[in-house]
């Protein structure tokens, strides 16, 4: 996988003294850098050119976020929440998966970072501490990948301390990246969880573009559990095509053939389902892509699903 580096920066005018976007700025010596008022004009510019996505991945905003890091999942009352917190340190993707929610779910097309971390450190150690007696289940990879743009932001090296002192938590970094290396150089103390999402090859080289491969993908999970983190699996999506049960299979036969099936923390399933007007967002920008043009229904909360089998149903030997 090739690492991600923008071909422009944006930051606004007040993320320019906090410390942890001069720190993003010297990992990105060479980028062009545009000093900005506030991020409205310019996301409202890319917005209003022909494929926005495509053209926001390119670029990186730094800004400071305004509302709430910490959030739970959202849930709605028809389905059994998870009860996964969510802590927003970004938006956006570099990566370019056909089935990506986030292009029709964010009104910022822009790969954007937050630049007040102390902030939202400091609101999320307040929640902590003020329910000692609740475990935490978090994770950072909600509305971006955890890991693919780590390099530039550092984002682990400050979450990993953080997280070794809070006893009610466990972080977990979810990613489609190979992008470990920052990784290596902490001892997680058994509380950080890494998770790779996986699918079959023909899942991944037809719809998960700028990913890392599932090679490079299994070789992280064992570097990284070699160095004492926990790994994690997500089976999301399970796209049904032709041949799709044993190629999932194969995938599951793939994962213990590299991982102790006793070394996984968990491995989680989730079938295809997106909002409705992502169809014609995937039929524009990604034409040869077949996966919007099966067999689907309309579920409780307005989001299509496959229509020959829920989660539920799928038959595949992942417990460990």
């Amino acid at each position: 996988m090739n690492l991600f580096y923008p071909s422009k920066i944006f930051i606004t005018e007040e993320s320019c003294a906090d410390k942890h976007a001069l720190r993003m700025l010297a990992r990105m010596p060479n980028v062009p850098v545009e000093i900005i008022p506030d991020e409205k004009s310019v996301i409202r510019q890319t917005f209003g050119q022909e494929d926005a996505f495509t053209i926001g991945k390119r670029m990186v905003l730094l800004t400071r976020h305004r509302g709430k890091f910490f959030k739970p999942c959202p849930s709605v009352k028809e389905y059994v929440c998870c009860n996964y917190q969510i802590f927003h340190l970004a938006v956006g993707c570099n990566f370019d998966c056909t089935y990506c929610i986030l292009q029709a779910y964010l009104n910022n097309p822009i790969l954007t970072f937050y630049t007040n971390l102390d902030e939202a450190l400091a609101e999320l150690e307040s929640i902590l501490g003020s329910r000692p007696d609740q475990q935490f289940r978090i994770g950072t990879g909600e509305l971006t990948d955890s890991l693919s743009t780590d390099h530039l932001t550092g984002f682990s090296e400050v979450l990993i301390p953080f997280f070794k002192r809070i006893q009610n938590a466990t972080l977990e970094f979810k990613t489609k990246s190979n992008n470990i290396s920052n990784l290596l150089t902490h001892d997680p103390a058994g509380k950080i969880i890494v998770g790779w999402s996986f699918n079959t090859e023909k899942v991944y080289r037809e719809e998960e573009h700028k990913t890392a491969s599932l090679t490079e993908r299994l070789e992280a999970a064992k570097q990284v559990l070699a160095a004492g983190y926990k790994v994690s699996f997500h089976f999301d999506p399970i796209i049904h095509y032709e041949g799709w049960e044993q190629d999932y299979y194969a995938a599951i036969d793939r994962i213990f053939d590299t991982i102790p099936s006793e070394k996984i923390t968990f491995i989680s399933l989730g079938a295809l389902r997106f909002m409705p007007k992502l169809k014609e967002v995937v039929k524009e920008r990604f034409p040869k892509s077949k996966i919007v043009y099966g067999e689907f229904v309309r579920g409780l909360v307005e989001k299509f699903s496959v229509e020959h089998w829920s989660p539920a149903q799928i038959k595949l030997s992942v417990a460990v």
